[in-house]
Formats: structure tokens, C-alpha cells, sequence
């Protein structure tokens, strides 16, 4: 910004002088003299004329310059081809000083003082323009803000716990070249996932950490904002629908006060028989205030189950339609209520105990409880080791006899 306002200082003198220059006082010299007298004289024979001559021609055109020759009162003569061509070098002259003018205080205006400045590095892709949405702005009236913009995959780094992070945005010339522009950051905006399949960027997150460089989000998260600013336009098309869809709003709240969003949604599976209608117990109920409960009721007959290491289980309840048709309801249960036994006289259920364990879903009562309580004896054995811990004065027991099957009675 200085070495622009001292060629503008020297600009202007030097157009001061050529004006001071082609002045007609600077043009009244002898040697200009004499060539105009030349050329106001025939070259031919003369003949005697008036005192006071009148010009052959007048004057067709107004000059910014005139010419005062020995303080004669007559009237000037013709004026100078050289003469007009100095006057439109002046008013060139002065235009161009003019907008020399305004360029450098354009430039002195928008100029960014290096020793006032806080760079701000965001690491984004080139779709949105980050710079525009801090241009003019300053930090406490005082700091202008300096955006750097670039990809994690044009970022190298190098930090040190006293100096701090010094950043190298990897780029190309024209020529192909690679080129690398330095800078120490003092904040970064990371709006870019520091993993993904095929890339990891830990490196130059751990680096900025190292170098005590602040972050949004901060390092410890290590998390990507999802919002971009070139999505705002998606919001401000809303702002202006938002006239249009005011009635349609409120139906639709008074439809969600009654109906179940099924992305918000907890699904209760209840193991009992119809006898009894779960579903009105649960019926209006959100748990922490935001979550919908579903009721799905089935007995252990009508049930069939899939499970994954991964995904959980997927449970089916088998029914049938209006006209015989054999149908399947299929769901993912979070919880499952067991109401039924696992085993009786003519059925065993265990399979599904195992596959709800196996699909690790949460079940009351749990299934490593149901498990070990649908043998008796199995339970008793269990009673029988806290009685020898305790006593039989303690704990007391009625004593029993256990057989393999009714043909060792």
C-alpha cells in the first residue's frame, strides 16, 4: 500500500511539471517566436496592407492555452497544431492521473495489514466459497480475517509444541508446476470427514492438536458439521413456502398428536395369549418424551425368528387374513416381554430364547434368567448351593429327589 501512494506522488509531479511546461508562459520563448512569425508571413512577393490585419481564417475552435506575443492587444494568431496537440496530451494526462487516483485508494481501502490479521483455515471442498462469508468483516474492530480454503487431501503440516502448526496448501501453476503457499492458521473450521473408506486424515488432525491450533469441532471430537452454507438456499425456499403451507401445518400436528411416527418409534413384543390386550397399557405412552411405543402381542406358537451377529433379530408373527391366507408381520424388536412358558409338557421354545439372545435384544425377564428357569431342577440345584453357603437353619429347604426320566422312579 506504501509503494502504491508513492507512485502516485510521483505520478502527479510529474504531471504538475509537464503542465508548468507547456504553459504559454513556458511558450513564449524566442525560438517559438520566430517560427510563428515565419509562418505568418507569404513567401512570395508582398505588397503593402493595413496596420491591423485581418486573418485569413478565424478560429473555429477554443484552446485551454493562448498565446500573448510582445503584449499586443491584436488578435492573436492561428492557433498551433503543436500547440492543441499539448493540450490534449494534458487532459490525457489528467484523466489518467484521476484514475490512477481512485484505483489506489480502492486498493488502500480493501488492502489486508499483514500484522493485523487472523487467518481462519477451512477445510471444505471448492463448492462453497467460505471466503465471501467473512469479507469486510474484522474480529474486535481491529483484525481483518484472512480465509484459506482446501480439501484435506491438499493439506500437509508440520507442528511444534512451541511454535505452533505451520500449514501447506499443495496446489499447481499453469505450467503444471506443484507449488505450496505456507501459513501458521489460527483457527480452522474442519467441514470435511476425517475418515472415509478409502482415506485417513488423523495425521493432520493429531497435528493441529499437537500444535494447540483451535478447531471447530474441537480435535477431541473429531466430528463433521453436516450443515454447508450452500445448502441455505434450501432454507430460504421454505422461508417463502412457509405462507403457503400454514393451514396444512396444523393438520398435520393434529394428525402427529394421534398417529405413531414410525421413525420414532420403540417396539414392544408381548409373549402371552389374547386373554389379555397389552396394548392399552402402553397406549398414549412416549418414552422420554419423544419415542412411541408399539405394541406387537403373539404367543410363542405363532412367532418365528431370524437373527445376526450384526443386525439383531427379526421376528415374524404368523396369521392368517379374511379368507384362510396364511400372513406374516415381520418387525425388529427392541424389548420382548415374556408372559409364557418355554417349555411344557408337549412344546419347547427355546429356540427363540436363543435367537433373541443371539440377536442380543433386551427381554424381562432376561434371557439368561429364562433360560435357567424353564428346568426346575436346574433351579433347585441352584437353591440347594445357597443353602450350603448359608445353613439349613438359614435357608431352608424341602428336601427332594431328582430322576433322569419316570423309568429310574
Amino acid at each position: 500500500m506504501k509503494s502504491a501512494e508513492i507512485a502516485l506522488r510521483n505520478f502527479a509531479s510529474t504531471t504538475n511539471f509537464l503542465k508548468r511546461r507547456f504553459s504559454s508562459g513556458d511558450l513564449s520563448g524566442e525560438g517559438f517566436e520566430d517560427e510563428l512569425e515565419n509562418e505568418g508571413q507569404p513567401s512570395g512577393p508582398q505588397t503593402k496592407t493595413d496596420s491591423n490585419p485581418v486573418p485569413t481564417h478565424s478560429v473555429s475552435q477554443s484552446s485551454d492555452l493562448t498565446l500573448n506575443f510582445r503584449g499586443s492587444n491584436t488578435t492573436s494568431a492561428p492557433t498551433s497544431p503543436h500547440h492543441s496537440g499539448v493540450s490534449s496530451f494534458l487532459s490525457r494526462a489528467t484523466s489518467l492521473t484521476g484514475s490512477v487516483t481512485s484505483t489506489v485508494q480502492q486498493i488502500a481501502r480493501t488492502a489486508t495489514n499483514k500484522d493485523r490479521q487472523k487467518i481462519l483455515l477451512v477445510i471444505d471442498d471448492h463448492q462453497t466459497d467460505w471466503s465471501k462469508y467473512f469479507r469486510g468483516k474484522r474480529l474486535q474492530g481491529e483484525w481483518d480475517i484472512r480465509v484459506e480454503q482446501a480439501e484435506f487431501r491438499d493439506l500437509t503440516l508440520a507442528s511444534s509444541s512451541d511454535s505452533g502448526s505451520v500449514v501447506s496448501i499443495i496446489g499447481y501453476d499453469r505450467s503444471g508446476s506443484k507449488v505450496a503457499r505456507s501459513f501458521r492458521p489460527d483457527f480452522v473450521l474442519i467441514r470435511q470427514h476425517i475418515r472415509c473408506v478409502r482415506e485417513d486424515y488423523r495425521d493432520i488432525l493429531l497435528g493441529l492438536a499437537f500444535g494447540n491450533v483451535k478447531t471447530l469441532p474441537n480435535c477431541s471430537q473429531g466430528l463433521f458439521l453436516p450443515t454447508s452454507p450452500h445448502h441455505s438456499g434450501v432454507s430460504s425456499f421454505l422461508s417463502r413456502a412457509t405462507s403457503l403451507t400454514g393451514s396444512v401445518t396444523s393438520t398435520v400436528q393434529q394428525i402427529a398428536r394421534t398417529a405413531t411416527n414410525k421413525d420414532r418409534q420403540k417396539i414392544l413384543l408381548v409373549i402371552d395369549d389374547h386373554q389379555t390386550d397389552w396394548s392399552k397399557y402402553f397406549r398414549g405412552k412416549r418414552l422420554q418424551g419423544e419415542w412411541d411405543i408399539r405394541v406387537e402381542q403373539a404367543e410363542f406358537r405363532d412367532l418365528t425368528l431370524a437373527s445376526s451377529s450384526d443386525s439383531g433379530s427379526v421376528v415374524s408373527i404368523i396369521g392368517y387374513d379374511r379368507s384362510g391366507s396364511k400372513v406374516a408381520r415381520s418387525f425388529r424388536p427392541d424389548f420382548v416381554l415374556i408372559r409364557q412358558h418355554i417349555r411344557c409338557v408337549r412344546e419347547d421354545y427355546r429356540d427363540i430364547l436363543l435367537g433373541l439372545a443371539f440377536g442380543n435384544v433386551k427381554t424381562l425377564p432376561n434371557c439368561s434368567q429364562a433360560y435357567n428357569f424353564q428346568d426346575r431342577p436346574w433351579v433347585f440345584s441352584h437353591l440347594i448351593g445357597i443353602q450350603k453357603r448359608l445353613g439349613k437353619e438359614n435357608f431352608p429347604l424341602i428336601e427332594q429327589t431328582f430322576y433322569p426320566n419316570h423309568r429310574e422312579m
